[in-house]
């Protein structure tokens, strides 16, 4: 009988393609060898989709004063550690090849641009 870990490492392989499925795989390996806190990892991966949903139903003109709002109620200590965690998180997507279609390239392009101007502060791993 598979474990826990290991029936979510074959559902998210299967979601997500294997350049995704991959590199998220390294970076909960880089940061805890035993693989992942799995309910930080769980509760971040749901946080994330609650707010793309929520900006997706509405506009940005909602969206981003609700995300600065968020962002400066947190204790902080957690506001710099978070936004942190999520500068780096979009510093990675440019490495992925199969994560999103031609309507998303921009966007991609803009972490590509955060990623080299933020290199001196953010260290991505080997092969910077």
């Amino acid at each position: 009988m598979k474990n826990i870990r290991e029936q979510i490492a074959e559902r998210e392989k299967d979601a997500y393609g294997p350049d995704v499925y991959e590199l998220v795989r390294k970076l909960k390996t880089a940061l805890d060898p035993e693989g992942s806190r799995p309910d930080t990892y769980t509760a971040t991966k749901a946080a994330m989709a609650l707010l793309l949903d929520a900006h997706n139903s509405g506009s940005e003109r909602d969206a981003i004063p609700g995300m600065v709002a968020g962002i400066v109620s947190t204790h902080r200590h957690l506001q710099g550690k978070g936004l942190f965690a999520i500068l780096t998180a979009l510093g990675h997507l440019p490495s992925l090849e199969h994560a999103t279609d031609a309507r998303n390239e921009h966007a991609y392009k803009a972490c590509e641009e955060l990623r080299t101007a933020l290199r001196e502060r953010i260290y991505w791993g080997a092969g910077e």
